[in-house]
């Protein structure tokens, strides 16, 4: 057994790691398992068997896009590219946003966030700013990641960010905001309903963020599951 844990970062998007966290690449050299996946992908789309370090490989893939066809995404309402690899696609009840492996998701340590689904069910507050000095964002705020502070918007998950404010954005915006609101209201009139173990589960993470008490949630809690 390990008497301490060597920390070291991932030579492709240089978040750090623990050194058990990192997983060897098919070029002698270590990687996150998020970077690893992009590595893989990469050699399977462009059939590059060449040796790379990974201050090359990383240039490489800043400049790499997937091209399969992604089903998850492809009947979306909206589809628009944004800064630093963020794109967002919008549906009828949820958006998600991607983070491609760009030099400005590097640069911002956004590489690895993958992913985002967000469910106008669960967004509590939408935050937008035009761009001027600063990049431009539309954040979606839940009750797991609630994040006010300026400086942070620009590196959280739920933020999509642009350079530039175009009408597509615009009616993007819009739209997310009426269909939010939509939502909600199908709520408190109850013809939306909420499921009580997903009703426990923002609950939950009321209770993690000191929103609510424990007397609170475990008075809830019976409630919900008729104890």
């Amino acid at each position: 057994m390990a008497l301490f844990t060597v920390n070291t970062t991932c030579p492709i998007c240089g978040n750090p790691f623990k050194e058990d966290e990192l997983v060897a690449t098919s070029y002698g050299w270590k990687a996150c398992k998020s970077c690893s996946r992009h590595i893989t992908a990469y050699r399977e789309e462009t059939h590059d068997e060449n040796s790379y370090s990974a201050w090359e490989l990383k240039g490489l893939l800043a400049d790499f896009k997937y091209s399969k066809p992604d089903e998850l995404t492809q009947d979306a309402i909206f589809s628009i590219d944004g800064a630093y690899g963020k794109k967002i696609y919008i549906f009828e009840n949820k958006c998600i946003i991607n983070t491609d492996f760009t030099v400005g998701s590097i640069l911002q340590g956004n590489a690895t966030d993958g992913r985002k689904i967000i469910f106008y069910k669960d967004i509590i507050g939408i935050q937008f700013k035009e761009p001027g000095v600063f990049l431009g964002f539309i954040q979606f705020e839940t009750a797991a990641n609630i994040k006010n502070e300026n400086s942070e918007n620009f590196y959280s998950e739920n933020a999509f960010v642009f350079s530039e404010i175009t009408d597509e954005i615009q009616e993007m915006y819009k739209y997310v905001v009426n269909r939010t609101e939509e939502i909600k209201a199908c709520e408190y009139s109850g013809s939306y309903a909420i499921s009580p173990m997903n009703e426990l589960k923002i609950l939950k993470d009321l209770l993690d963020m000191d929103i609510v008490n424990q007397q609170e949630f475990d008075a809830k809690k019976k409630q919900l599951l008729n104890l």
